[in-house]
């Protein structure tokens, strides 16, 4: 397919997730925050796999608080209008960061608990050394080349 057909097929699924979120949840200020961020997603042609942070999240939906985002992150991640996949970042002490495994991301969830990846070291209170983080899961975005 050349470049031409891939764009404007992925502008069609687009529309037709927009149009979707729409049907499902009507007004509710919820579908237009997450509508927002598909449209800045779009706008910044991310690609399948780039990894955003909840406060980027937050600037791509225009939301003046981060709490603001959370419902329709909830929509993007865990319904069938999903476009991210959730997950975590440990930032140790040395502030290096580190991506955790779903699973490493609810076991710190679940016990506050995580095993360090490098040090093996066992880290207690450890929802205070990880940060969400979300990764985009579908190449819906293309990229500006085309």
């Amino acid at each position: 397919m050349c470049k031409c057909h891939a764009a404007t097929d992925r502008g069609n699924r687009i529309e037709s997730l927009r149009n979707s979120i729409r049907k499902h949840w009507g007004e509710a200020s919820v579908a237009a925050i997450a509508i927002r961020i598909i449209d800045s997603l779009r706008e910044k042609a991310v690609t399948e796999g780039t990894v955003l942070y909840l406060s980027e999240l937050n600037e791509l939906a225009g939301t003046p608080m981060i709490g603001d985002v959370i419902p329709a992150l909830a929509i993007l991640t865990q319904s069938e209008f999903s476009i991210l996949r959730s997950g975590g970042e440990l930032i140790d002490e040395n502030g290096d960061r580190f991506t955790l495994s779903a699973e490493e991301f609810q076991q710190v969830l679940d016990t506050d608990t995580i095993i360090h990846p490098h040090t093996k070291a066992e880290l207690r209170h450890a929802q205070q050394q990880v940060v969400p983080i979300f990764r985009v899961v579908t190449d819906l975005f293309g990229s500006r080349e085309e």
